[in-house]
């Protein structure tokens, strides 16, 4: 039996850098969207008592920091081991442009829900359904970004390519959506309930997780790819 393992290989060293690749990892998710972070902790605001539309401008930075942070979890499953600055950066200057695009269409539409809202509540009694539909569809965003930013983080598609490949593993493995919504609510709950220390670590751990559940997904995205061309940040 073999009692003495090699320096690095040993439980305790593992999931220290577990811990420390999670924690850098997060930091620079959140640095990058500060502007978001300050409106939502109320340091940031408008004159007005809503900050809504603020609140859907700041989210543009966050799908480029994301793609960052998902494609740095899944090179973290992959091979064990990461650099967590030179990757995540490295995996935000590449896919940039691409997610940014996703991004941007994203809050232009969140933003004509939002003007709509406006509208209706000034002109009619169907304020609460306008706000139902702008809250679903941030839902709808959050959810179908699980499965369009971790394609985004591995290969280099056309945008319409993206986008069905998306629906498609949507409808096909929708757990993928339910485990990342109830992670979310999980993780919401933990640190309203005091364990805010759960922050320090929440977006790695939710963008671990999906890229965990995404493994068979991308393999297999990547199989009907070759020969075509993958994302170098894989390599």
């Amino acid at each position: 039996m073999k009692v003495k393992k090699e320096f690095g290989e040993g439980p305790i060293f593992i999931a220290t850098n577990y811990i420390w690749w999670f924690l850098v990892g997060n930091f620079y998710f959140w640095l990058l969207n500060l502007p978001m972070l300050l409106v939502v902790l109320g340091i940031v605001s408008t004159v007005g008592s809503d900050n809504t539309l603020l609140f859907i401008i700041t989210l543009l930075p966050m799908a480029p920091a994301l793609t960052a942070l998902l494609s740095s979890m899944g090179k973290l499953i992959r091979e064990k081991d990461i650099n967590m600055t030179k990757e995540f950066f490295k995996a935000y200057k590449t896919n940039f442009v691409e997610s940014i695009i996703f991004g941007f269409f994203e809050v232009v539409i969140l933003g004509v829900l939002y003007f709509d809202r406006v509208y209706f509540a000034a002109t009619s009694s169907i304020a609460i359904l306008q706000m139902v539909i702008l809250v679903l569809a941030i839902i709808f965003f959050a959810i179908i970004n699980f499965y369009i930013l971790p394609i985004v983080s591995r290969f280099y598609l056309k945008k319409m390519q993206i986008v069905k490949l998306a629906i498609f593993y949507f409808f096909r493995r929708i757990h993928v959506a339910a485990a990342a919504l109830a992670i979310l609510y999980l993780l919401w709950t933990i640190s309203l309930k005091g364990g805010s220390i759960i922050l320090l670590f929440s977006a790695s751990i939710l963008c671990y997780i999906i890229m965990l559940f995404h493994t068979n997904t991308l393999i297999e995205i990547e199989a009907r790819l070759q020969p075509e061309d993958t994302n170098g940040l894989d390599a």
